[in-house]
């Protein structure tokens, strides 16, 4: 099967250069310019006709087949699949519209308006991120079969040993590699903490004011949530909470109160360790 010609592929000049080449790659394919099951230029002429490194054009590549435009062919390169994914985008707007579907209001409110990034918790100075290093690595680690898969349910073993450390040392946390669970982000761990303590409808509570998109994973994991207030300086006063209640979990920061910093007293810990037959304590810090 003859390969498809670089001489149609042009870079605009806007943006990083594998996302220029992506671009142009991805227009000809969609353009018809270029026929279903044609085989695309080997990396290394592509690299050499467009004076880009391999690298950049792996990585434009490697989008293309992420998104179903090009199937990766052992032995021959790149070839543009029969059926295009644009081919499933068009829905049927009026079947939509017709469905007895309705999609579950859980009261969160999505940002609206613009964000400076000044004065806001939770975001990272990404600017001082060593992104260099980070691709450095990401190339030398990228074959090794342990950080591909899903092997261990829960988590890079490793990582869970180092993690075991870390816990003891900064919060005073014992536990062993079989207690952690390395989670996509703190979302997902949060929403999973939800569901493993009460179930739908049950009664759980929260420090106020707290971190507010832990709110929003008790919100989704459609539980009766609750509110304690936890603005002095040692946190959440374990006085403050209902006598005889049948709440099923009490989600709080200890450690580190957030976001106004409190710490809470060793004897006040004590307090909910000896009183959590009914009660549940998760430490997001």
């Amino acid at each position: 099967m003859q390969r498809l010609s670089t001489d149609a592929l042009n870079l605009d000049g806007q943006g990083e250069l594998y996302k220029q080449l992506y671009l142009s790659l991805r227009q000809q394919i969609l353009s018809a310019r270029w026929s279903t099951g044609a085989l695309l230029p080997s990396e290394r002429q592509l690299a050499a006709d467009l004076n880009l490194s391999r690298s950049t054009v792996q990585q434009a590549l490697q989008q293309l087949v992420a998104e179903g435009y090009l199937q990766p062919q052992q032995g021959r390169g790149y070839q543009i699949v029969n059926t295009l994914p644009d081919n499933f985008f068009a829905a049927d707007t009026k079947s939509l519209h017709s469905s007895n579907w309705q999609a579950q209001d859980y009261g969160l409110t999505a940002k609206t308006m613009s964000h400076s990034g000044r004065l806001q918790p939770g975001l990272t100075q990404v600017q001082q991120f060593p992104f260099q290093l980070w691709q450095k690595l990401q190339q030398r680690h990228s074959n090794r079969v342990a950080l591909c898969g899903m092997a261990d349910p829960l988590g890079y073993l490793p990582l869970r040993h180092a993690l075991v450390q870390y816990l003891r040392q900064s919060r005073q946390l014992v536990c062993d590699e079989n207690a952690i669970l390395i989670t996509a982000g703190a979302q997902q761990a949060l929403f999973i903490a939800a569901k493993l303590v009460a179930c739908s409808g049950q009664q759980v509570l929260m420090e106020s004011p707290g971190y507010p998109r832990l709110k929003h994973a008790l919100q989704l994991a459609e539980l009766n949530l609750g509110f304690i207030p936890a603005a002095g300086t040692n946190g959440l006063n374990p006085d403050l909470l209902p006598p005889n209640s049948d709440v099923k979990a009490l989600f709080l920061t200890p450690s580190h109160q957030y976001p106004c910093g409190g710490i809470m007293p060793l004897t006040e810990r004590l307090v909910f360790q000896l009183g959590a037959s009914n009660t549940m304590l998760a430490n997001r810090r």
